[in-house]
């Protein structure tokens, strides 16, 4: 299934794998006609009654998202729910349309940790090559919002940078607003952070930055003149480049 482009290794991924399959056999003609119809038809229905249950999931999500008198552990559990099946296109676009993501959006200036986290978590994964939902949170004012936490020391930081990364990745309107929001100058100073994990992401977006011409000299000048990194920019400089070749590498194999 790996070598399938295009399909998800879940059960919904593995119907439409079928579906798709079965309608190269109706195109060659089968033999067995009548068998490939009845095995469309069941594979039809359970698709549908998946994408059915997943919806009234997450219409009982967000019902527990807007309900004043749900308990964080009640949020938690809701936008887990959320998070297992977000990062299905479909779904993703679906759940804008049922008005969830106003409620993710809400939840970003949230007390507790752990659902600015999820919340953030959950935007990434949707708007992840998905033009829709980039547009969407983007007009949404939603980058300010997670640039806020980029320079905090829990999950919450990581999360907001992967959706930072998802809203920017092959996406103007997103780049123009992070810029616009002093962004990068934000991103360089989190450079400094002890998160290893933060780091990475931070180095690995600073140097998909750094590929695009008209940001290049912007970001050289903000390293060399900020105080947040001073005297350590050749040492920032090359463990970007360490990192970003390590990547590429682990991409390419």
């Amino acid at each position: 299934m790996s070598a399938e482009k295009g399909y998800r290794s879940d059960l919904k991924g593995v119907l439409k794998f079928l579906l798709d399959h079965t309608k190269n056999e109706d195109a060659k003609g089968t033999t067995c006609q009548e068998m490939d119809i009845e095995k469309r038809q069941f594979l039809e229905s359970a698709l549908n009654t998946m994408t059915t249950d997943v919806m009234k999931e997450f219409q009982n999500a967000i019902s527990i998202l807007d309900d004043q008198e749900s308990t964080v552990t009640d949020k938690v559990n809701a936008l887990n729910i959320i998070r297992e099946s977000i990062d299905d296109i479909d779904f993703a676009n679906s759940f804008v349309k049922a008005g969830g993501s106003a409620y993710l959006i809400q939840n970003l200036n949230h007390t507790d940790c752990e659902i600015i986290s999820l919340a953030a978590y959950i935007i990434a994964e949707m708007s992840q090559n998905n033009p829709v939902c980039q547009k969407h949170f983007v007009d949404a004012k939603t980058i300010p919002a997670l640039i806020r936490y980029l320079n905090q020391s829990d999950e919450a930081a990581t999360s907001s940078l992967h959706a930072i990364s998802s809203l920017l990745q092959n996406f103007e309107p997103g780049l123009v607003e992070f810029v616009n929001v002093d962004g990068i100058q934000i991103l360089l100073t989190c450079l400094n952070v002890n998160n290893a994990k933060m780091f990475v992401r931070v180095c690995f977006l600073i140097g998909k930055l750094a590929e695009r011409q008209d940001l290049r000299g912007n970001l050289s000048t903000f390293m060399r003149n900020s105080s947040e990194i001073g005297d350590s920019y050749e040492l920032k400089m090359k463990w970007i480049i360490k990192f970003k070749f390590v990547i590429k590498t682990i991409l390419i194999t």
